[in-house]
Parts: C-alpha cells; sequence; structure tokens
C-alpha cells in the first residue's frame, strides 16, 4: 500500500509539473501573439496617421494649384501681407498673386510640417521612408519656384520668357501636367496622389 501512496504522490507531483510547463509555455506564445498583435495595430495607427497627412499635403497642393482666384481672396491675401494697393496699379497683379500664394502656400507649410512629424515617428519603423518623400519635395520647391517665376514675369513684362518656360511655369501652378508629380507616396505597393 505505501508503494501506490508513493506513485501517486510522484505521478501527483509529475502531473504538477507537467501543467506548470504547459501553462508557462501557453503563458509564453499567449504573450507573443499579443505582442505581435499590438506591434501590428501600432503600426497600422502609424500608416493610417502617415498616409493621412500625405494626403492633407496632396489636398494643400491641389490648392495652391487651383487657377482660380476670386476677389474674396485676393482682398483677404492683400490686407494679410499688409499690402495696400490700387487694382488699376500696373503692380496690382504680381502683388495680388504674390499675396495669394503666399497665403495659399502657409497650407503646404502646415500640412508638410504635420507629415515631417508622422514620418519622425514611422522612420522608427520604416528607415526607408525618408527616402520615399523626397520625390513629394522635389515637387512642393518645383512649385514654388514657378510661382517665383511667373511672379518676377508679371513685375517685369518687358523681360521675354522662353515660351517653352512660360508653358512649363503654367503647366506646372495650373493642373496642366498632373502626372509629373504623381506617385509621390506609394501605399500598399500601390501609388497614390
Amino acid at each position: 500500500m505505501q508503494t501506490w501512496q508513493t506513485y501517486i504522490s510522484i505521478s501527483k507531483d509529475i502531473l504538477t509539473g507537467v501543467a506548470a510547463v504547459t501553462a508557462a509555455i501557453v503563458a509564453v506564445v499567449g504573450l507573443q501573439a499579443w505582442k505581435k498583435q499590438l506591434k501590428g495595430k501600432v503600426e497600422y495607427e502609424l500608416a493610417r496617421r502617415v498616409l493621412r497627412a500625405a494626403l492633407n499635403v496632396r489636398d494643400s497642393i491641389r490648392f495652391v494649384r487651383n487657377p482660380f482666384q476670386s476677389g474674396g481672396e485676393i482682398d483677404i491675401a492683400l490686407k494679410e501681407a499688409g499690402i495696400d494697393i490700387d487694382p488699376k496699379d500696373p503692380s496690382f497683379r504680381a502683388n495680388s498673386e504674390r499675396a495669394v500664394y503666399q497665403r495659399r502656400f502657409k497650407k503646404v507649410d502646415l500640412s508638410m510640417s504635420e507629415l515631417e512629424i508622422e514620418l519622425l515617428e514611422a522612420e522608427v519603423s520604416w528607415p526607408e521612408i525618408k527616402t520615399r518623400v523626397r520625390p513629394l519635395r522635389g515637387c512642393i520647391n518645383k512649385l514654388l519656384t514657378k510661382i517665383y517665376l511667373r511672379i518676377d514675369n508679371l513685375e517685369d513684362p518687358q523681360e521675354k520668357m522662353d515660351p517653352n518656360e512660360r508653358k512649363e511655369i503654367r503647366d506646372v501652378i495650373y493642373f496642366a501636367e498632373r502626372r509629373s508629380c504623381q506617385g509621390y507616396v506609394r501605399v500598399g505597393g500601390r501609388r497614390g496622389g
């Protein structure tokens, strides 16, 4: 009888040990699965924030490139810039366009700042993301340069501009050549923009 009690006691100790090891393995596997799920959720939310910021940049660029400037927009832009000029003044058009584009570009600057904040965090997970945004910055710089060239030409209309350069300026500023800066954001293997 003593031997049976010994076997039962040993069996009980072995089963308790096996149960403890099994519980530990299940806990470790569960924690790893939870960790992967949490990391996936964090990366998903980060990707959504980066995409949302990139789309805001796209929309602000479209706003800048809108060829229509209402009288109200011109008045507000001139007031914000502190410019008081008679509409009959020969420099009115150059000054009004400069004021309008400065006002419009504030949205681009703000949306790019928001994107930069998101990219800073995203760079931890995806180090190559900074290189993916360079074409976008290039398009913004190109747009700004062409706007300045247009305003310079308005200020000094006597200076003859090459017709091809004039066409390129119009194409960049006013939606005409949309393909040149499309595809600046790559999402899930597809291009956006």
